[in-house]
């Protein structure tokens, strides 16, 4: 982390006394599988409101997340069961922790529903091959939570590869695609982007391109082979759009338009 970057959140982009920043992991420790090599991991200033609120997201997310994961691969496996763990009563160490546990777990089984179409509005594109394998149940994922840490990401990881905050005047969004709806939208650029593994449950790739006081970054994250998602930052001055601008927007922006429901994940 330069020093530069030491005493401004790379979330909500004040500055803060520099007792006050904290080191976050952009994606959090706990979501790396066991089997993860020794890797340098993403790593950015968060102050300390945004560092425990991401923080929360994180966890939610992940027990979510891990209900879909394979239980026969080792690496995901750890994950799985980690997550069982902490839902399990059994495990408690006292009455308070039981407790934890039991409310937990109760309310993660009223968020699983079942689903007769994997075509259904909400269900996130990269878990549907799970109802072709044969499930019909699926766990619902909070919309606003996932975006937020999605864009989080984005954001960290802008500055860790770019070496840049996103200001406020820079559009971000995020984009849950079909893997076919990826292709197609990025198919032009794929050749030109750099990619990025740290290890085998975590993988990036983004393409960067930079044209005077423009700029554009498209990011497409894939973790366990299974949760993919899609994200975008333009910073642009007024100016006419060009065929290939409106292109790129438009495959993304109507491919990847989040339903107003909840998006669910197929177990």
């Amino acid at each position: 982390m330069g020093r530069k970057f030491e005493n401004r959140c790379v979330y909500c982009l004040k500055e803060f006394p520099k007792k006050e920043i904290t080191v976050d992991h952009v994606i959090a420790r706990s979501w790396y599988p066991s089997d993860t090599p020794p890797v340098e991991k993403w790593k950015a200033p968060s102050c300390r409101e945004c560092n425990g609120k991401k923080s929360a997201i994180e966890e939610t997310l992940r027990v979510r997340i891990a209900l879909c994961l394979n239980p026969e691969n080792e690496g995901e496996k750890t994950i799985i069961d980690s997550v069982f763990r902490a839902i399990d009563p059994k495990k408690a160490n006292s009455a308070k922790d039981f407790m934890h546990r039991f409310n937990k777990r109760t309310a993660l089984l009223r968020h699983i529903k079942t689903f007769p179409d994997k075509n259904a509005p909400g269900i996130l594109p990269s878990f549907r091959e799970n109802f072709d394998k044969g499930s019909r149940t699926g766990v619902q994922v909070p919309a606003d939570a996932l975006e937020q840490l999605v864009l989080s990401w984005v954001r960290g990881i802008h500055l860790c590869e770019i070496g840049n905050y996103i200001e406020d005047d820079t559009e971000i969004e995020s984009y849950h695609v079909s893997d076919e709806a990826a292709h197609e939208a990025f198919k032009d650029i794929l050749q030109h982007a750099q990619f990025v593994e740290k290890g085998p449950g975590i993988r990036l790739f983004f393409w960067h391109a930079v044209e005077g006081e423009e700029y554009m970054t498209n990011y497409a994250f894939i973790l366990y082979e299974k949760f993919k998602v899609y994200a975008s930052v333009s910073k642009s001055v007024k100016r006419a759009r060009t065929k290939a601008d409106d292109n790129n927007r438009k495959n993304c922006g109507e491919l990847g338009k989040r339903s107003p429901r909840q998006d669910l994940s197929h177990l």
